[in-house]
């Protein structure tokens, strides 16, 4: 289901790893929790996984890179694109999401998928939140265990990464709304449905954490996934 797959974006604790790179590119962006910025969130660009579907997906960023008190952050000169077709995406983790105590929330994981690396410039803006999470799990579900393990093999590559595409439609990667761009004619986005899917999972984003089986938040979203 649709909150398996956000569940499967927002409830690990996967480390993030290194990886080497090759040509150098660069984007910005901002990390919003519904109309508050996320302060302090750690940013990671993933490069898909290519060695079966749902596998370990290569990051991509070997310096630290969090966001600042306006919830942006800048990945210009950073990292660079494995291949020009490789499907990379985008993934915010922890951070306060404007809690007024100062605090922060540990189960925040958000997502944008970008597509193709080589379509990024240095002038490529990005926004991530609840929207831009639930088109892109929705989206990816197929391909995906956990935020950092999306992938594919060799012989549904090109179905990945039309669910990349899909993703881009249903949500607009640089405003962080539905519907996205370049929705082909006669198709209709669901936006109601993911801007109601959005506001459930801003629920839990918006406080400070739980765990299943808790009254908190997150811990009802948690058991009911």
């Amino acid at each position: 289901s649709l909150l398996t797959a956000l569940l499967l974006a927002g409830c690990t604790n996967n480390p993030l790893q290194v990886a080497p790179i090759g040509e150098s590119a660069g984007i910005s962006g901002e990390v919003y929790a519904g109309q508050e910025p996320i302060s302090g969130a750690g940013i990671q660009l993933y490069a898909a996984g290519t060695s079966g579907d749902g596998s370990t997906a290569t990051p991509l960023l070997t310096p630290s890179v969090t966001t600042d008190n306006s919830g942006a952050f800048s990945l210009t000169g950073m990292y660079a694109c494995p291949t020009a077709a490789t499907e990379v995406y985008l993934v915010a983790l922890g951070g306060n999401p404007g809690l007024t105590n100062g605090g922060t929330n540990a189960q925040i994981v958000l997502m944008t998928a970008l597509g193709p690396c080589g379509n990024l410039a240095a002038t490529t803006g990005i926004e991530i939140n609840e929207v831009t999470t639930i088109a892109a799990t929705y989206a990816l579900a197929p391909y995906m265990q956990s935020y950092s393990a999306i992938g594919s093999n060799t012989g549904d590559a090109q179905m990945m990464a039309d669910a990349f595409t899909m993703a881009a439609e249903l949500a607009n990667t640089g405003t962080g709304s539905t519907p996205g761009a370049g929705v082909p004619t006669g198709q209709t986005v669901p936006s109601q449905k993911l801007n109601t899917l959005a506001n459930i999972l801003s629920t839990c984003v918006n406080s400070n954490g739980g765990v299943a089986g808790d009254s908190s938040p997150c811990g009802q979203l948690f058991s009911l996934a």
